[in-house]
């Protein structure tokens, strides 16, 4: 999302309805709760989405890709939705380490515009906590805090 916004483009921050309010501080141009099929549905048409939850989530948002447009996923794509618009160009995405941009984000939390919105700080004793936290999902970001 920061870099999309970096970039200029309109970004909507699509999360869990309890996350809305959140959300809307994070300077994004909209909001989708994409547990709720309604809202899905009400979506206007857009250039591209970035998908990160995967499943049925991702096939109701690939719906909402205009033709021509863009379609990335993180997790998994059911079988079959590639082909209910083969105008959609569709990449999976797979997380490469990147120094650069680490030190991009790290210059942009430094000179605060880039926030990152962490919901929990644990001590790393506690990483097991932390797993089971993010396998819930919808939990935020969480902190593993290393004391020397």
């Amino acid at each position: 999302m920061h870099t999309a916004k970096k970039l200029g483009l309109k970004v909507i921050a699509g999360v869990r309805t309890r996350q809305l309010p959140e959300a809307r501080t994070l300077g994004v141009s909209g909001t989708v709760a994409i547990d709720d099929d309604t809202a899905i549905a009400k979506l206007a048409m857009v250039d591209a989405v970035a998908d990160t939850v995967g499943g049925e989530t991702a096939a109701k948002l690939f719906s909402r890709v205009k033709d021509g447009g863009s379609f990335g996923y993180a997790s998994v794509l059911p079988d079959g939705v590639p082909g209910l618009n083969a105008t959609v160009t569709v990449t999976r995405v797979f997380a490469r380490p990147d120094a650069s941009k680490v030190r991009e984000f790290a210059d942009d939390i430094r000179d605060g515009t880039f926030l990152l919105p962490i919901s929990r700080r644990l001590p790393l004793s506690d990483a097991a906590e932390a797993h089971a936290l993010a396998q819930r999902g919808g939990s935020g970001k969480i902190v593993l805090v290393c004391r020397g």
